[in-house]
């Protein structure tokens, strides 16, 4: 995944997804590894590796685990009504322990009640209290796509985003509004609201067989590798 699109001239991709398998989650579903926090972290760990090989960082979502409610926030604002120690012991504990290996974080429109009231995009306790300062995080955090349903409720798009970033996002993300998107982009130019430094530390540092791609035998390997799967 990660040779193929830094051989297309893109830097980034918001993988791995390190929320844990639930049949009931509309939005996550098998889009997750497993429903074991012990095993997520195994496999993530793996691809994490091969993301890194390739010259791409990995940024992990959705913090601080998406996959435990049956709500879609594309659709609705989830509420994760599961008791604190609940939530901590397995969604969180998966990013806990994948932290050190990511060079990005993509936040959650999920509500925890039993930790805090905002969604976990807009809350400062969990991206200063929990994510920077107890877990020690020094890369760059993204909100998810702010023009989702679960957000829109909270104000304007420039509301929402002024959110985010006073939250502790240094990037927002306005996907699939381009009316939303401009004027995001007016705001903060606007208020004279500066990039911040810790996304140039995510510009892919492709390897050397990146540039002669789909002649690897590496890359044919790996293609037959993944067709054999749809057969199982």
């Amino acid at each position: 995944m990660a040779a193929e699109v830094i051989h297309h001239g893109v830097d980034i991709s918001f993988a791995p997804v390190l929320d844990l398998y639930n049949s009931e989650s509309r939005a996550i579903e098998n889009r997750a590894f497993s429903p074991s926090a012990e095993d997520t972290v195994d496999l993530a760990e793996s691809y994490i590796s091969g993301m890194n090989k390739a010259g791409m960082v990995a940024i992990g979502k959705h913090y601080p685990g998406h996959g435990s409610v049956e709500a879609d926030s594309h659709e609705e604002l989830p509420r994760d009504e599961r008791e604190a120690d609940e939530i901590m012991g397995a969604d969180y504990k998966v990013f806990a322990k994948c932290v050190s290996r990511l060079g990005g974080i993509m936040s959650a429109h999920v509500i925890y009640p039993a930790v805090d009231g905002e969604p976990a995009g807009f809350s400062n306790f969990w991206l200063n209290d929990k994510l920077r300062t107890e877990l020690g995080f020094q890369g760059a955090v993204f909100s998810d796509d702010l023009s989702m349903t679960a957000v829109k409720s909270a104000g304007t798009a420039e509301y929402r985003a002024k959110l985010a970033l006073t939250a502790g996002c240094d990037m927002v993300l306005v996907c699939n509004d381009r009316e939303s998107a401009l004027s995001v982009s007016d705001w903060l130019e606007r208020n004279e609201i500066q990039g911040s430094r810790k996304l140039h530390k995510l510009r892919a540092k492709p390897a050397p067989e990146i540039a002669n791609l789909y002649n690897e035998e590496k890359w044919l390997t790996a293609c037959e590798m993944v067709c054999s799967l749809t057969k199982i």
